[in-house]
């Protein structure tokens, strides 16, 4: 760009044999028009032209008012931001509830209260009518919120089991579980669930979205799955759904996959 450029009054021809750029180029700036005194947007094109030598390029500056234009794209993009922003602000009050729930089963009963007020959390869990310890439980920073709590029976010995659903925060909500079991209505003993990523088969094309319910003597999970080129928000590979069994394990109970559903 040359440093110098006369104000302009309509279309302009300038002759400039020392600049020579490779192909096209444009270049902006901001001049003020004698006849319209409002700032002009000028747009400038090298041109060839076969009756002038050809180290001489010729640039056509055309003048052209976008002012109203600009208004409406700037009114539409504050419009179209002030919408995002209050749907981001209602998701994240959504999300920033409290679960508070209690449960009960044969004079056993389990309060569950969760904060959600952040991505990782601390989940309480206190039971009562157990005959040595009502102690709460504190699970300190959970990874995400919670979603969800049932009680249950899984391994059928007659004292209930508190399961609490995690999914964690962003586009994944991955689903984790805090639970415990009550032994034999004295204390509780923490159930461990293996990770699914442990599981070679049946978490090819998992990423995260589960959901967790007591069903039929069962935890039941299910989630999308994805095939290679899936976007988060579009999962094209089917269902599958996992039927959780409760079995002694090493140092205490877990749970274990007793089947698989691929839909």
């Amino acid at each position: 760009m040359p440093p110098f450029l006369p104000e302009l009054t309509a279309d302009y021809l300038k002759y400039r044999p020392d600049w020579n750029p490779p192909g096209f180029r444009a270049d902006r700036i901001n001049l003020i028009d004698k006849k319209r005194p409002v700032p002009q947007e000028i747009y400038l094109q090298p041109i060839v032209l076969k009756r002038f030598p050809k180290n001489i390029k010729q640039e056509v500056i055309t003048v052209k008012n976008y002012a109203p234009q600009c208004r409406l794209l700037i009114i539409t993009f504050s419009l179209l931001a002030a919408v995002m922003l209050l749907t981001l602000q209602v998701n994240a009050a959504d999300q920033r509830g409290a679960f508070d729930k209690t449960l009960k089963m044969d004079g056993i009963s389990f309060h569950v209260n969760c904060s959600n007020e952040s991505s990782l959390n601390d989940v309480k869990i206190t039971p009562a009518g157990l005959s040595v310890d009502n102690s709460p439980i504190v699970k300190k920073e959970v990874d995400g919120t919670v979603t969800g709590a049932e009680i249950g029976d899984l391994d059928k010995d007659g004292f209930p089991e508190i399961y609490v659903y995690i999914n964690s925060a962003g586009s994944g909500s991955y689903g984790s579980l805090v639970a415990y079991a009550s032994d034999h209505n004295r204390s509780l003993s923490e159930i461990y669930l293996p990770p699914l990523e442990d599981d070679a088969g049946n978490s090819k094309g998992y990423l995260g979205h589960d959901q967790f319910a007591v069903v039929n003597g069962k935890l039941a999970r299910r989630f999308p799955l994805y095939k290679k080129n899936d976007s988060n928000a579009n999962p094209t590979g089917g269902m599958r759904e996992l039927l959780y069994q409760l079995v002694p394990g090493e140092s205490g109970l877990k749970l274990k996959i007793s089947n698989s559903v691929t839909k």
